[in-house]
């Protein structure tokens, strides 16, 4: 972008963020003291202790005005369990990296932490992990894990995140995921806006998605601002842990991952909030039904792919110029 705006993109970026929330909440005090007395442990490397301190927290019937602080126990205790018990799972003796494929990092790391996160709203929400054919776009493209929303709504299946995963962090890889994310992501988010949403849920209509490489990631999004104008944005770094004494990395990444949830609870809600007419309103007066009327309504995009034959081409030309 600097390309195109020169020193002004600094600037015309920071407004752009302005009227975009990207800060991660918090962990409240209790589930911060649990991470600190687990990151104590491991830091003296009282691992099975940390894993038995764990443990405790998690015994006992589960508490419905606790699930949070249950997660976030559960992640670490998989995590602590699979070092314990694999300390190489990632890297060798030597420090070396182990050679995994994409669908291992996922389901080793990634896929079942992803997976606890969302587990106390599987009735709003689906996660679709896998190379499957997305509905928004109009070409069909794969995505790696789609959230979608529960139930149809007129009959419709709405996608409500795309996310994208790699196994390695070769400048290549990143641009093209990168490039895919935010273009699926608009076409999430424009089929998002086709809703009869009211103007206060719209004020919040960023979609946002993860593009993971390895044990790295990053949250992306994007979000209409004015009349055509979109706007790709970056949101907090992701690190998942390469060895057991690398635990610390792990509580930015789940409060950013909370966050990712946050975002997608809150349109499944709104969604599932709009009320389904009848059948034979759906059969024929789907379009007077479905018209928006919110302040964004009139000022979606076609969205733009690149041809599969030309995609080599710009993938080379912005790697040659990603230090831009």
């Amino acid at each position: 972008m600097c390309t195109w705006f020169g020193e002004e993109w600094s600037e015309l970026k920071a407004k752009a963020l302005m009227q975009i929330n990207i800060t991660p909440k918090k962990f409240g005090d209790a589930i911060e003291s649990d991470i600190n007395k687990i990151e104590e442990l491991c830091n003296e490397y009282k691992y099975w202790e940390a894993r038995d301190f764990v443990y405790e927290k998690l015994k006992g019937r589960p508490d419905k005005t606790r699930i949070l602080q249950r997660q976030v126990m559960k992640i670490y205790f998989f995590i602590l369990e699979m070092f314990l018990i694999d300390p190489f799972i990632f890297v060798d003796k030597e420090g070396n990296k182990q050679n995994l494929t994409e669908i291992e990092f996922v389901l080793k790391v990634a896929g079942p932490i992803i997976d606890i996160i969302f587990s106390d709203v599987q009735h709003l929400v689906h996660l679709k992990w896998g190379e499957t054919v997305s509905k928004a776009t109009a070409v069909g493209r794969k995505i790696d894990l789609q959230v979608i929303c529960r139930g149809k709504n007129q009959g419709k299946i709405v996608e409500l995140s795309h996310s994208e995963c790699a196994r390695r962090t070769t400048p290549t890889k990143i641009i093209n995921d990168r490039s895919k994310c935010l273009r699926t992501n608009k076409s999430v988010l424009d089929k998002y806006l086709s809703h009869d949403l009211s103007d206060e849920i719209i004020k919040n209509s960023a979609v946002i998605g993860l593009q993971l490489a390895a044990l790295y990631g990053q949250i992306i999004g994007v979000d209409l601002l004015d009349n055509g104008l979109y706007f790709g944005f970056e949101g907090p770094l992701l690190r998942f842990p390469t060895q057991i004494n690398d635990i610390t990395v792990l509580k930015q990444t789940l409060e950013a991952l909370y966050f990712f949830k946050e975002s997608i609870v809150h349109k499944a809600e709104a969604l599932l909030c709009l009320k389904d007419s009848d059948l034979f309103s759906n059969i024929f007066h789907t379009e007077i039904i479905s018209k928006p009327h919110h302040c964004k309504a009139d000022f979606t995009s076609p969205t733009y792919f690149t041809p599969q034959k030309d995609k080599r081409n710009e993938i080379r030309l912005l790697s040659s110029n990603h230090h831009i």
